[in-house]
C-alpha cells in the first residue's frame, strides 16, 4: 500500500513539473514578452517611452520558437489527458498526417504565381532576417522568428536551398494546423477514422471559392494563431459541455482561461483577428458554464427557464431599442455604418445583424460551411431533442456542431458583432473574415458519424435476414 502510494506521489509531481516546464511558464514568459512588444511597459513607466527595441534578433526569434513549441505541444498533451488516450492509434495517426503533409508540401508549397499574398508574406519574413521594417503588430512575429530560426541553423547559400526554406515554414505552418485539427476533432468527439476524414475536408475546402487556404495562406499570421485558438477553443467547449460541479473542474476550466489569457498579447502582436476569436470563444464557454452551473445546483431550473436564460444571454445587447425610443446609441453612432451597408442588416428591431449573404461570406463558408447551421436550425425545431440538449442528455451532439456554428455566433448576436466591428475598426475589407472562425469540417464529419452510427446496425441486420 505504501509502495502504491509513493509512486503515485512520483507521478503527480512528475506532472506538476510537465504542466510548469512546457505549459505555465512558457506561456507567462510569452506573456510579458507579448505585452513588451505591445509596449505596454513604455506606456506605464518600466521603460522609457521613446526606447526602440527590435525583435529581429537571434535571441528573441530562437526565444520565440521554444516557447511557442512548448506551448503548443503542451496543449496537445493537456488534450491527451483529457481524453485519456492510452492507445497507440493516435499516435499512430499523427505520424501518417505528418508523413501525409511532408509530400504535401514537397509536391506543391504555397501558391507563388504572382500576384499572390504569399509572395507577400514571404516578403516580410525574408525582410525580417536583414531589416526591421516589418517589427510591428499584425506582422506575423511568430512565423517570422520560426522562419529566421530555420534560415540560420540551415544556412543556405544556393537559391534552391532558400526556396527550401520557404518550403519548410509552409510545411511548419501547415503542421501546426493538421496536428491541431486532429487534436480539436477528438476533443469534439469525434473517433479517428472521422477525424481523418474532417482533415480530409479541410484539405479540400478551406479556403475560399478563389483559392484554399493551405496553399494560399500556409505563410500567413493566421495559421499559428488558428491553430492556438482550435486547441484552446476545443479544451474550453469540452469542459463547458462536460460540466461538473467539482473544485476540480472549475480549477481545469481556470487553468486553460489562464493559459489563453497568458498568450493573448502575443497572438495580437501576431495577428490580431484571431485574438478576437479568443475573446468570442470565452464570452460563449463561460456563457455556457453559468447555464450549466445554474441548471445543475438549483432543480427549480426547468425547460422554460433556460430557454429564457440562453435567450437572455443571446440577445444580451438589443441595440434597436437605443433607436426606436429615441436615444443615442453609446456604442456607435448610426453614420458610422455607412461603410459597412453591405454586411450590416438593419432590418431587426434589434438593429445590428450580419448579413448572411454579405460580400465573401458564402463564398467563404460555401454550402458546406451553412451545413452545421442549418442542421442546428432544425435541431431547435424538434421541442423533444431541444429539451434534452438543455436537461444535458444530448451534450455529444451539440458540442459536435459548435465548431461549425462559431462564425454565426459573431454574425448573428447583436453583442458580437459589435464587437467584431469595432475590432476590424470598420474595415470592410476584412469583415468577412469571421468565417475563418469555422471548422465546420469536425462538424459535418460528426454528422456522417451518426449517419454511420445510427445506420450501419440496421442494414446489418437487414442483410442478415436477407440471407436467412
Amino acid at each position: 500500500m505504501q509502495n502504491s502510494f509513493s509512486f503515485t506521489s512520483k507521478v503527480l509531481k512528475g506532472r506538476i513539473y510537465i504542466h510548469l516546464i512546457l505549459g505555465l511558464i512558457p506561456a507567462f514568459t510569452l506573456f510579458l514578452y507579448g505585452l513588451f512588444l505591445l509596449r505596454v511597459f513604455h506606456k506605464i513607466g518600466i521603460f522609457p517611452a521613446n526606447q526602440v527595441y527590435s525583435s529581429a534578433n537571434s535571441m528573441s526569434f530562437l526565444f520565440i520558437t521554444v516557447t511557442i513549441l512548448f506551448i503548443f505541444f503542451y496543449f496537445i498533451y493537456l488534450a491527451f489527458l483529457e481524453l485519456k488516450i492510452r492507445n497507440s492509434t493516435d499516435f499512430y495517426a499523427i505520424i501518417f498526417l505528418i508523413l501525409l503533409c511532408c509530400l504535401f508540401a514537397i509536391s506543391r508549397g504555397p501558391f507563388f504565381q504572382p500576384p499572390s499574398d504569399p509572395i507577400f508574406h514571404s516578403g516580410l519574413m525574408w525582410d525580417y532576417l536583414g531589416a526591421n521594417n516589418f517589427d510591428i503588430e499584425n506582422r506575423a512575429i511568430i512565423t517570422k522568428s520560426i522562419f529566421a530560426t530555420i534560415f540560420f541553423l540551415s544556412n543556405p547559400i544556393t537559391w534552391s536551398s532558400r526556396i527550401n526554406i520557404i518550403f519548410t515554414i509552409h510545411l511548419v505552418c501547415v503542421l501546426f494546423l493538421i496536428i491541431s485539427c486532429y487534436v480539436s476533432s477528438r476533443l469534439y468527439g469525434l473517433n479517428v477514422k472521422w477525424t481523418l476524414f474532417s482533415i480530409l475536408i479541410l484539405f479540400l475546402f478551406f479556403g475560399t471559392s478563389q483559392f484554399s487556404y493551405i496553399s494560399y495562406y500556409s505563410l500567413a499570421p493566421t495559421s499559428i494563431n488558428l491553430s492556438f485558438i482550435w486547441l484552446i477553443s476545443s479544451l474550453m467547449f469540452r469542459k463547458a459541455f462536460h460540466f461538473r460541479t467539482t473544485i476540480l473542474h472549475y480549477w481545469k476550466i481556470m487553468y486553460i482561461s489562464l493559459l489563453g489569457f497568458f498568450l493573448t498579447p502575443i497572438l495580437y502582436y501576431n495577428h490580431k483577428q484571431e485574438a478576437g476569436f479568443l475573446l468570442f470563444v470565452y464570452i460563449l464557454a463561460y456563457s455556457i458554464f453559468i447555464v450549466k452551473s445554474l441548471s445543475i445546483t438549483n432543480g427549480l431550473y426547468r425547460y422554460k427557464t433556460k430557454s429564457i436564460i440562453l435567450m437572455a444571454l443571446v440577445l444580451f445587447f438589443p441595440f434597436g431599442l437605443f433607436n426606436q425610443i429615441g436615444m443615442d446609441n453609446p456604442f456607435f453612432s448610426v453614420n458610422g455604418l455607412v461603410s459597412l451597408k453591405e454586411h450590416i442588416s438593419t432590418n431587426s428591431i434589434f438593429w445590428i445583424l450580419g448579413n448572411l449573404n454579405g460580400p465573401r461570406v458564402f463564398d467563404t463558408l460555401g454550402l458546406l460551411g451553412f451545413a452545421p447551421f442549418f442542421v442546428f436550425i432544425y435541431f431547435i425545431f424538434r421541442r423533444k431533442k431541444m429539451k434534452r440538449v438543455l436537461d444535458g442528455k444530448e451534450n455529444t451532439f451539440l458540442l459536435a456542431m459548435l465548431p461549425g456554428l462559431l462564425p454565426f455566433w459573431i454574425i448573428l448576436i447583436p453583442l458580437n458583432v459589435v464587437i467584431w466591428m469595432k475590432g476590424i475598426n470598420m474595415s470592410t475589407e476584412v469583415f468577412w473574415r469571421f468565417c475563418y472562425f469555422s471548422q465546420f469540417w469536425i462538424s459535418i464529419s460528426y454528422i456522417f458519424f451518426r449517419i454511420e452510427s445510427k445506420w450501419t446496425s440496421k442494414l446489418l441486420n437487414l442483410s442478415m435476414k436477407g440471407e436467412k
